[in-house]
């Protein structure tokens, strides 16, 4: 019996290979049960997680607020000083009536007013350094409100709600 491939060159051979065989592909579909339950698991564990974000970001929006407002405060440079801590004043009170009970921070001034600031900003150096001009900024027709525009930011900043 003789050989069909002798005398053959290489070229020649491999014209005569058939291609290779291809593996059905394979499905990008969970094998089991488990799998999916675990997906279910990681989904409700990302929207949860998802919706705790959102939701902080909102519980947080009077803050963003307030320090827009501080912003402008700073940006306005022909305003007199008194009118600008007056402007502050309401801003902090206002960050306060939006983060904490109304019947708690509605009636503050002067002193409670200061020692309310301290105490919600867990004692922050630059917040006890002008706590009293922080609480008396309404009142004040001296009061300097640019030095007031550091620590009022740094209150709104830091205050725990």
């Amino acid at each position: 019996m003789a050989n069909p491939y002798e005398g053959l060159s290489l070229p020649e051979l491999f014209e005569l290979m058939h291609g290779n065989a291809m593996p059905e592909p394979v499905s990008m579909l969970p094998a089991t049960t488990a799998w999916l339950v675990f997906a279910g698991w990681i989904s409700a564990i990302l929207l949860l997680v998802a919706f705790r974000v959102w939701k902080n970001w909102r519980k947080n929006q009077y803050r963003r607020d307030a320090l827009q407002l501080l912003e402008r405060i700073a940006g306005d440079e022909s305003a007199d000083p008194a009118a600008t801590a007056a402007r502050i004043a309401t801003v902090l009170k206002r960050a306060a009536l939006a983060a904490y009970p109304r019947d708690t921070v509605a009636p503050l001034f002067g002193a409670a007013w200061s020692a309310f600031l301290v105490d919600s900003s867990n004692h922050d150096e630059l917040v006890v350094e002008h706590a009293t001009a922080l609480g008396s900024a309404a009142y004040s027709p001296g009061a300097d409100g640019r030095a007031l525009l550091p620590p009022a930011r740094r209150w709104v900043e830091v205050h725990r709600a």
